[in-house]
Parts: structure tokens; C-alpha cells; sequence
């Protein structure tokens, strides 16, 4: 009895130191299987965590004009609209587009949108029709002739017999004749200030100034003057200059100017002088006076021009518009 359970007593220990033993192997057997196999097998790399940015040079720069391009895409996606282009072909399917972009970059390279309706933007002037060109560079080719033939020769007479000094005179006088044109559509155009200038300056020329002789008033700054006829006022009022014109003799004209040419004859003295061969031979004395002082103004524009015809049209135009809006 006693030696059964004695006997009993080793087997369970057996069996204990047995499982100890075959445990490790078989977890050995289970992580490792070159045990078994003899093959190895690779074991996991462990990558390193993603980041979330690489620091490389220049990192920053890049980063600045990646957000400078993007917040630009924003901004133009935004404010520019599709331009449609008039079909030439068919009338039916004409569309026209009144919208121009303009992208301006400051010195921070932001950029700034604006339309064709800013204020900053010029705007461009249509030039004057000229649908008679044909007639009027005959008439151009006339009053060159005229020029060159007639008064330049006996304009350059005129200046070497008479001095600087008299033919000054004689300028300002036929200036003060006219300022009842000056006056009258001063009046007309609502410049008051202009108004009281031009009487105030021909009361002081026609009297102190013997008969306009002395022009005492360009003394005085307060009493400036400025040409003002009634192609002027018409312009002023809103009607247009019509086609381009050029009259024999007088020159370069419009429609509107023509009208306001003839309408201030009725305002100048000299219209009322008896008989008309008088009036217009101080008519044609002025000129020559005033042709005296413009010598070689007009040979300077034809040399300088590629074409003298558009050259003084142009010219003309720009001055008379520039006038209207004064």
C-alpha cells in the first residue's frame, strides 16, 4: 500500500516535469519553424511613421508662391467671365462682349482685377469721318499750293518790312475786334467767369489800350482770355462734329465748326465793313499779319509726317475736342 503511493506520487511528478519540458518546445516550434523546416523566413521590417512634411531647403519659399498661385487662381476664377466674339458670318448668332480684364501685380506679387468700366482705364476716341477724303485732299493740295505760292512769300515780305513790334499791334487789334464772338458764346456756354473776363479785358484794351493796340489785360492773369466760337458751343450742347472738312482757303473744318464759322459772321465787326471788297481786304490782311508768325510751323508738321493730310487732321480734331471740353 504504501509503496503504490509512493509510485503514484513520482509518476504525477513525471508528468509535471514532462509538460515543462515538451511546452517550450512547442512554442519554440510555433514562432520559430526552422525547427522544422530549416528554411528562414524574414522577419517584419518596421517602417517608420509617415510624416506629415519633409523639411528640404528652400521648403519655405515654395510653400509662399504655392499659396500666392492659389489664392491668384481663386481670385481670377472669380471675377473673369467668358468673352463672346461677334460671328462674323451670320448676323443672327452676333454676340458682342463689353468686358476686358486687367491684371495688375503689386510689388507683394498680389494681383488686382479691374474692368474696361475703371476710371483709370483711357479710353479710346473715335476719329472724325471723313467720308469726302477724296475732295478734301484736293482741296488740301490747293491751300498747300496757296501757302507756298501766295502767302508765305508776301507773309515774309511783310515781316521784313514791318517789325516784330508794329505787326504785335496789329494783332491785338483784330484781337479785340472779335471779342464780341468771345463774349457772346461764353454767354452762351454758362462761363460766366470767362464772360466778365473777356468784357473786362475789351473795356480796358478799347480804352486805355487805344483801340485794342495794347492788349493791357494779358498784364493781368485774372483777365485771360481763351478762343470760344460758336462751333464751340455747339459741341458744348452735345452736337457732333459731323464729317471732316477741308474749306479752300480757310482750312481744316468740320460740319458743326462750318456752321459756327458762319454763324459767328454775324458777331464780327468786320462782316458789317461796306463795301464787301473792303472787308474782305482786311480780311486778308489779317491773315497775312497772323501767317507772319507761323512761319514754318506748318513745314515742320510735312516733314515730320508720313502722310501731312491725316497728320493735320488728326491735329485738328484733337484740338477742337480739346476745346470743347474746356
Amino acid at each position: 500500500m504504501k509503496r503504490t503511493i509512493l509510485y503514484g506520487r513520482w509518476g504525477v511528478l513525471c508528468l509535471i516535469l514532462s509538460g515543462c519540458l515538451l511546452i517550450p518546445a512547442a512554442r519554440a516550434g510555433q514562432y520559430d519553424i526552422r525547427y522544422n523546416t530549416g528554411v528562414d523566413i524574414p522577419q517584419p521590417v518596421s517602417l517608420p511613421a509617415p510624416q506629415d512634411s519633409i523639411d528640404l531647403p528652400g521648403a519655405p519659399a515654395l510653400a509662399g508662391i504655392d499659396n500666392e498661385a492659389s489664392s491668384l487662381l481663386d481670385s481670377l476664377d472669380e471675377k473673369v467671365t467668358a468673352v463672346i466674339y461677334s460671328d462674323q458670318t451670320s448676323p443672327d448668332h452676333a454676340a458682342t462682349a463689353d468686358l476686358a480684364l486687367n491684371v495688375d501685380f503689386d510689388s507683394k506679387g498680389s494681383a488686382q482685377t479691374g474692368t474696361n468700366d475703371d476710371a483709370e482705364r483711357p479710353s479710346i476716341e473715335q476719329e472724325i469721318p471723313d467720308p469726302l477724303e477724296p475732295l478734301n485732299r484736293v482741296f488740301f493740295q490747293f491751300n498747300d499750293k496757296l501757302y507756298f505760292w501766295l502767302m508765305k512769300p508776301v507773309a515774309n515780305a511783310y515781316s521784313f518790312v514791318v517789325p516784330e513790334w508794329g505787326r504785335e499791334r496789329v494783332r491785338n487789334m483784330f484781337k479785340n475786334l472779335r471779342a464780341p464772338i468771345r463774349m457772346a458764346n461764353a454767354l452762351l456756354q454758362l462761363k460766366m467767369h470767362k464772360f466778365g473776363a473777356e468784357f473786362a479785358s475789351f473795356l480796358l484794351n478799347s480804352t486805355i489800350g487805344v483801340g485794342g493796340l495794347f492788349d493791357l489785360a494779358s498784364r493781368h492773369p485774372e483777365l485771360s482770355t481763351s478762343p470760344e466760337d460758336l462751333g464751340q458751343t455747339l459741341g458744348s450742347y452735345g452736337l457732333a462734329e459731323g464729317v471732316y472738312l477741308v474749306l479752300p482757303v480757310f482750312g481744316p473744318s468740320s460740319l458743326r465748326d462750318t456752321v459756327g464759322f458762319a454763324g459767328d459772321r454775324f458777331l464780327d465787326p468786320l462782316s458789317y465793313v461796306t463795301p464787301m471788297q473792303d472787308s474782305l481786304a482786311i480780311r486778308g490782311f489779317s491773315q497775312v499779319n497772323d501767317t507772319s508768325f507761323r512761319i514754318g510751323e506748318y513745314e515742320d508738321i510735312k516733314e515730320s509726317a508720313l502722310d501731312p493730310y491725316i497728320s493735320i487732321r488728326d491735329i485738328y480734331q484733337q484740338y477742337r475736342r480739346n476745346k470743347v471740353r474746356e
